[in-house]
């Protein structure tokens, strides 16, 4: 029994091996910087942005987004019913890119 769980423990370990060093597997200390395309990507969103389009209902939906170099934002809504309501509403947060993906994390109004 004791030599069957030495060698589970040797076959264990054995599998375990370190990798060859490859340039492709180091990090860096720091994030390494956004090249151009993305920098510029961001510097497009920064700003006031706004949107309109029509809901389901028969209404419409529209938007103001501000978008702030240090993250933040803020957008605040305007919902018109088809019977000619109105319906104002807020929000802010921070915003982001990774990547190809935008995000934004509400915090409050």
């Amino acid at each position: 029994m004791k030599n069957l769980a030495i060698t589970l423990v040797f076959v264990s370990l054995a599998g375990c091996s370190v990798a060859p060093k490859d340039e492709s597997n180091l990090v860096t200390e720091a994030k390494p910087d956004l090249p151009k395309t993305k920098v510029e990507q961001r510097l497009m969103m920064l700003g006031k942005w706004y949107g309109d389009l029509p809901t389901k209902e028969g209404g419409r939906k529209q938007w103001t987004i501000e978008r702030s170099t240090d993250g933040t934002y803020r957008i605040d809504f305007l919902i018109t019913k088809n019977d000619g309501t109105t319906q104002q509403s807020s929000e802010a947060g921070h915003w982001g890119v990774a990547g190809d993906i935008y995000f934004s994390m509400y915090r409050g109004v």
